[in-house]
């Protein structure tokens, strides 16, 4: 039997999706374990995960919230003896209580403490750049698995025809590349605009730019208004996780260029529809890019339009980009089949 217990969950639905892949890649590597995923009730984000998991909801009184981590840490010591858990995993924060076998699932090396980490029989993390920090905090490095970055199976490569539907659909059916504005500094947001500004002046065409996942403000409403070419390009606030594969799997290229790392779900994403991918490069967007995305300096967009323009123009580069990511995928994936709790 093994317990998961779920707390402090980000605001970041990013780093929320890759905890809920993680987990379900545990899940299903032993589907004869029963697995308890307790939360003290975090409404924020809800899981979506295999049959063999079962969810329990340790609640906490509003009027208690300032001793939370106490109250929770006796409920979970409590489950934890009821279900006789042999393996306890925490999630980005480690709450002591005795059980055969502790690991911690860290999605974030901000959220690392290395005096509690060497107290853990493992650690789990979904990047070898997030373990090679680990290790310079002097954590064994035999005690670290990786689960790489996966998305789920809805994103997928579209057919011709569903393809164009959704083209239809989000841009009466004109070309579009996809940017995926999440954590983009507004120097970055400009850039990306500067550079599919030099996209139409060169072509002259009606490819348009949708952007996902915006930061509204003042600024960026300005410079919205007074852009040149506004009426190519289209906002979406509300898209649908239902709806989202498809945007992304339609589009001509995504590009995504948040002003600090982050854990790369939505490259992998791109990449697993089968859309060439055009980011910055670091050690975490490298390692589950690596030849198979086009990179930029965020800061040159001349450099940014000329990706764009590149991905357009030479079908021969995308092709083989695209097909490049999906063999990368599988690279990632083989990382995935190792036994990961023992």
């Amino acid at each position: 039997m093994i317990s998961l217990s779920r707390r402090f969950l980000t605001k970041d639905n990013n780093s929320n999706t890759l905890v809920e892949n993680i987990i379900t890649t545990i899940c299903n590597q032993y589907p004869g374990a029963h697995f308890y995923l307790l939360s003290y009730d975090n409404k924020q984000y809800k899981f979506s995960l295999p049959g063999n998991v079962q969810t329990i909801i340790a609640a906490i009184p509003f009027f208690l919230r300032p001793i939370t981590k106490w109250i929770y840490q006796r409920k979970l010591k409590a489950l934890v003896k009821k279900f006789n858990a042999q393996i306890l995993l925490h999630i980005n924060d480690y709450i002591p209580v005795n059980a055969a076998t502790t690991y911690l699932l860290l999605t974030s090396v901000t959220n690392s403490k290395p005096n509690q980490l060497n107290k853990l029989d493992g650690i789990i993390t979904s990047s070898l750049s997030i373990k090679n920090e680990l290790v310079k905090n002097n954590i064994d490095p035999s005690r670290i698995r990786i689960i790489q970055s996966m998305a789920p199976n809805i994103y997928q490569p579209l057919d011709w025809d569903t393809r164009e539907q959704s083209k239809e659909y989000f841009s009466e059916g004109k070309e579009y590349f996809l940017f995926n504005a999440s954590g983009a500094s507004h120097t970055n947001f400009l850039n990306v605009l500067k550079g599919f500004s030099a996209v139409k002046k060169w072509l002259k065409s009606g490819i348009r730019l949708i952007i996902v996942n915006m930061e509204t403000g003042k600024r960026t409403e300005n410079l919205l208004n007074t852009y040149k070419y506004k009426s190519d390009i289209t906002i979406s606030a509300t898209i649908s996780n239902a709806d989202y594969p498809k945007l992304a799997g339609a589009a001509l290229a995504f590009i995504y260029l948040p002003q600090f790392d982050s854990n790369g779900l939505p490259l992998v994403e791109a990449m697993q529809c089968g859309v060439p991918v055009i980011t910055w490069h670091n050690n975490i967007f490298f390692e589950l890019g690596n030849d198979a995305v086009l990179y930029v300096e965020p800061n040159n967009e001349q450099d940014i339009g000329e990706k764009m323009m590149k991905i357009y123009k030479d079908e021969k580069t995308r092709t083989v980009l695209i097909q490049k990511s999906l063999l990368q995928l599988q690279t990632l994936a083989t990382h995935n089949t190792a036994a990961i709790l023992e």
